[in-house]
C-alpha cells in the first residue's frame, strides 16, 4: 500500500532531474506556449472568417473577385497557424520525451550502479521480478511525468485562462 501511495516529493525530484537540461525544457516548455496560444487563436479566427464571409456574402456592391480574396486569405491565414500549432505540438512532445528518456537513462544508470555494490547477501533476499519492476516499470513510469505531467500541466493551464478569457471578452454576462 505504501508503494503505489502518491509522494509529491518523488515528483518533485522528477522536476527538478527534469530542469538540469535546461536547453530542451526551455524549447519544451517554448513549444507547449506557442501551441497553447495558437490553439486558443483558431476559433477567434473561426470566427473571424464567419463574420467575413457573411459580410461578404451579406454585401452585394463587392466585385467580383473580391468575396474570393476575402475567404482566400481567410483559409489561408487558419491553414498557416493549424501548422504552426501543429510544428509546436511536435516541437512540445519531442523535447518531453527526449527529457524524459534522459532522466530514465540516468535513473537506470544509478539503479545498476547501486545493485552493482549490494552485498551478495542482499542478492539472495531480495526477489529477481521485484529489482526488474524497479529497473524497468518504475523507471518507465518516472519517464513519462515530464511530456504528461510537467509539459501537458502548463498545456492545459494556458488552455483554462485562454478559453476563460475568451469567453469573458466575448460576453461577461
Amino acid at each position: 500500500r505504501k508503494a503505489i501511495a502518491f509522494d509529491s516529493q518523488v515528483l518533485l525530484r522528477i522536476t527538478r532531474m527534469a530542469f538540469t537540461h535546461r536547453w530542451r525544457m526551455t524549447l519544451g516548455i517554448l513549444g507547449t506556449v506557442l501551441a497553447a496560444v495558437s490553439q486558443v487563436w483558431i476559433p477567434q479566427l473561426l470566427g473571424a472568417a464567419v463574420d467575413s464571409a457573411n459580410q461578404v456574402l451579406s454585401s452585394v456592391d463587392l466585385p467580383a473577385g473580391q468575396a474570393e480574396d476575402v475567404l482566400f486569405n481567410t483559409a489561408m491565414l487558419l491553414l498557416a497557424v493549424s501548422v504552426f500549432r501543429g510544428l509546436c505540438t511536435m516541437l512540445q512532445n519531442y523535447q518531453g520525451e527526449a527529457v524524459g528518456h534522459l532522466i530514465a537513462f540516468e535513473l537506470k544508470s544509478a539503479f545498476y550502479a547501486k545493485l552493482q555494490h549490494q552485498s551478495f547477501r542482499y542478492h539472495d533476499h531480495v526477489h529477481t521480478g521485484d529489482l526488474m519492476s524497479r529497473g524497468i516499470l518504475d523507471v518507465e513510469g518516472t519517464r513519462m511525468w515530464v511530456s504528461t505531467g510537467v509539459l501537458r500541466m502548463i498545456l492545459l493551464m494556458i488552455l483554462l485562462v485562454g478559453g476563460a478569457w475568451m469567453l469573458i471578452d466575448i460576453d461577461f454576462e
